[in-house]
This record gives structure tokens, sequence and C-alpha cells, in this order.
């Protein structure tokens, strides 16, 4: 029995440290899948939670592996945790169904709620079997090796996740140069008057960053004129929502007005998407990083664009049908 709990020891360390790894590239789809599941409600709170979150399952991963504080922290507190990460996942399935993704490995492994429950409690019966075959701790067992642990998994965690700031706009400095006769006394003397302008010029567009971006089925333009744009993730059920009623929208009001789908997902599964939604656009498979940096908290989102400035954006909560109907009549004047 102790040959088999050391085996289990390994498999529950190697889960977690492969949940915390996964979720790390990218942490941006873990931070909008806190905000998503109702567990923060900003990107700030989101973006350090998520960090917390992935140190900790290292710090019990690596944990788990050493004798210290076993049987004393590291092991229950793991099996409190999975306990606690079970009860949120019987509450996301109940409030937003048993299909959506619990982000347990981040983006590269979809596990429906139902799925992490029942790998939880097999997790928990094996930390269970290791609790009562571990050998007693050392005596001269002390915090410094889980101390240390800890201090590498925060570090190491907000070292990798860590963005640099946007450069500032360059600027442009003008200097003028006047020399204006003075007449004084009957005396005749140039003055110079010196002066100096510093322009910002205006910011390109956000959108600019798809100009080069391979489209389907043929090349458009977000940056020119007007047009509504809809960032959609391929798996996403409100996603799939929002494009039906948009293509829905579109043909009872019979608007001019173009319409381009920024899709996060695997190509295969556009086909799928149009399908399901009864709609085909000109669509672009945004990278990861350009998606979310479009999305306030969760997708869709939909923004109206003039010549690339956004003139309004809607969310799946905020997404008014009856005002997108004025728009899209609008356009036909």
């Amino acid at each position: 029995m102790e040959k088999v709990a050391v085996v289990c020891r390994w498999l529950v360390a190697f889960v977690f440290v492969a949940g915390a790894c996964l979720k790390v590239y990218p942490l941006v789809f873990f931070e909008m899948l806190l905000i998503k599941q109702g567990i923060v409600e900003s990107r700030e709170a989101a973006w350090h939670v998520a960090r917390l979150v992935v140190a900790l399952e290292l710090f019990l991963g690596v944990g788990i592996l050493q004798r210290r504080l076993l049987r004393n922290a590291f092991v229950p507190v793991t099996m409190v945790l999975l306990a606690i990460f079970s009860i949120h996942l019987v509450y996301l399935g109940q409030t937003q169904g048993w299909s959506e993704p619990c982000g347990c490995f981040g983006k590269w492994l979809s596990m429906p709620p139902l799925q992490a429950i029942i790998k939880n409690v097999v997790m928990i019966v094996m930390l269970a079997l290791t609790y009562f075959t571990a050998k007693p701790e050392p005596s001269e067992s002390t915090v410094a090796m889980p101390a240390l642990i800890a201090v590498a998994a925060l570090i190491g965690v907000y070292t990798v996740g860590m963005t640099s700031p946007a450069p500032p706009p360059p600027t442009t400095t003008t200097t003028t140069t006047i020399t204006m006769p003075t007449t004084t006394y009957g005396s005749t003397t140039d003055t110079i008057i010196t002066t100096t302008t510093t322009t910002v010029p205006a910011a390109p567009s956000r959108f600019a960053r798809f100009d080069d971006a391979p489209k389907e089925p043929g090349p458009f333009s977000m940056t020119t004129g007007d047009c509504l744009v809809a960032f959609l993730n391929l798996d996403c059920e409100h996603c799939k929502e929002m494009a039906l009623e948009l293509g829905m929208l579109y043909q009872e009001t019979n608007s001019p007005l173009p319409m381009y789908f920024i899709f996060l997902g695997e190509p295969d599964t556009v086909p799928d998407f149009f399908a399901e939604t009864e709609t085909e656009v000109p669509y672009i498979l945004a990278e990861l990083g350009d998606f979310f940096d479009f999305i306030e908290s969760s997708p869709p989102e939909l923004y109206l664009l003039r010549n690339g400035a956004v003139r309004s954006q809607w969310n799946s909560d905020s997404f008014d049908i009856d005002k997108l109907a004025e728009v899209l009549e609008s356009a036909k004047e």
C-alpha cells in the first residue's frame, strides 16, 4: 500500500503542476474565465487572482512531493482545496451549464464541470490513501522548505506572467522663430519671438493591427467607413447566441452595414459555427493575445466602428437588439 500511495502522490502532484503550467500559457485566458465564472468582477482583480491561483497550485503540487509538513499541512490543505473547487464546479454547472469549460487546464484541455468533479474526487481518494500510509515526518521538520517552495512559486508565476507596459506615443516638436521690427524713440530693433509646440499625433485605430491578418473569404478593412465587428469564441455558447441574433437581425433589416467576425479558435471549427448560427460573414482568426485585448470581461464583444474609431460597444449583458436594429436601419438612409 505504501508503494501505491507514493504513485498516487506523484499523480496528484503531476496534475497540479501540469494544470498550473497550462494555465500560464496564456494567463489572459484564465483571467477571462475567472470573470466569466463570477469569481472576480474586474480585469485588475483577475490579473492578481489568476497568478495567485497558479502559484498555489504549483506550491501544493511540488510540496506534495516532499516529506516536510506532508501530513500536517500539504495533504489536508490540498484535499480541502479540491473540495472547494468541486463545490464551485457544481455551482458553475447549475448556473452556467454543464458544458462550460472549467478552466482546470487553461485553454489547452477543455473539461466540463462533471468530468472535473470526478477528477477531483479521485484525487481526494488518492490523497486520503497518502495521508493514512505516509511515514512519520522527520523530527527536524521545519517550514523552511515549504516557505522556499512558496516564494519560488510566487516569484516564478509573477515573473512569467508579467506584461510590459505599452510604450508612450511618439511626439513631434516644432519650433517657430518670428522676427518682428520694433521702433523705440526713433530707433528700430528686431525682436525675436520663439515658440515651441509639442504635438502628440492621433493614435492609430486599435483595429489597424488586423490590417495584414489573413482574411476569409477575401480582404476587407475595419478602419475605413462604418462596420460592425464581433469578437467571438468558436467554443462559446453565448457567442453563438449573439451570432445567431445578429444573423436574424440582418435578414430582417436587409442592412448594407458591413459586419465582420473576429474568431478565437481552431480553423476547422469555423464551418460548424456558421452552420449552427445560420450566418456566414467575412472573418479573421485572431491570435489569443490580440483577441482578448478587445474583451472587457468575457466574449462575445460587439463593436460599431466608424473609420476604425469605436462609436458603440456591447457584450452579452449589454447587448440591445432594438438599439442595434436602429443602427442597421439608419445605415440604409
